[in-house]
């Protein structure tokens, strides 16, 4: 027989036994998020002591975008922006009403992922005044770091990091311990203490915060969050809930 008679099968049985990975890639470089939070400050007013002698719910919410791209397994770029919701106090004369305020925020990080160490710096506008100082928009630098495992446990510091609802968990300075921050997939978290967006006379605003993070289905990771802070009538702290989704490399 001819050697063109056994073409067929020989092309066959490569095929078979050639190590050629055929599976989805499991972290794409290239990520979008979407997501909402809300929740409320408590706005305190003191006396010239320093004691507290009244407290108002300041309720907020918050919704946005959030772009990362992984160039390589240690360079990530992200970009983040949306919209806050505010019910802050106004006052005349000795009334107060509640004044609904609109503020776009947004941002871009690059951070250096390496195996036991991240750096990261960039610049974010939000708004960052006090509650009884209107709504000032600032530029503000944007820096995280990690000591420790990047796909196990480690340390983390965060200030006004990317995210896609902006004072849900904090989100001005947060630290802590977190887990699986890379961009291999898997599920991932990150818990501590955190100060909000919020100050008001009385100048509290910090309190613990938590977020998780999982696949639920194809490409998509399911994102969620929370923080609390101590108060004195109203209850202080917010929730978020998103999706992420991995294109593939």
């Amino acid at each position: 027989m001819h050697l063109a008679s056994y073409k067929g099968p020989l092309l066959l049985l490569a095929w078979q036994i050639a190590p050629v990975s055929v599976g989805p890639d499991s972290a794409g470089r290239f990520q979008v998020a979407v997501g909402w939070g809300g929740g409320q400050f408590e706005d305190r007013s003191v006396d010239c002591n320093g004691d507290v002698v009244s407290a108002r719910p300041v309720p907020f919410n918050s919704g946005g975008l959030q772009l990362d791209y992984w160039p390589s397994n240690q360079v990530r770029l992200s970009g983040f922006g949306g919209m806050l919701t505010e019910m802050r106090p106004f006052w005349v004369g000795d009334t107060v009403t509640e004044n609904r305020v609109r503020s776009g925020w947004g941002g871009a990080q690059a951070a250096l992922e390496s195996r036991y160490v991240g750096l990261g710096l960039g610049v974010a506008s939000v708004p960052f005044q006090s509650l009884t100082e209107g709504n000032a928009h600032g530029t503000h630098p944007s820096a995280y770091v990690r000591f420790g495992s990047r796909d196990h446990v480690h340390f983390r510091a965060d200030f006004l990091h990317p995210t896609t609802a902006l004072g849900a968990t904090g989100d001005v300075l947060r630290f802590g311990v977190g887990f699986s921050q890379g961009l291999r997939r898997g599920k991932r978290g990150f818990f501590g203490f955190s100060f909000s967006p919020y100050t008001d006379e009385s100048g509290h605003g910090g309190g613990l915060f938590g977020e998780f993070e999982t696949p639920i289905a194809g490409r998509v990771d399911l994102s969620v969050g929370g923080s609390w802070r101590p108060s004195v009538e109203e209850f202080d702290g917010g929730i978020r809930a998103g999706l992420r989704y991995h294109f593939g490399r």
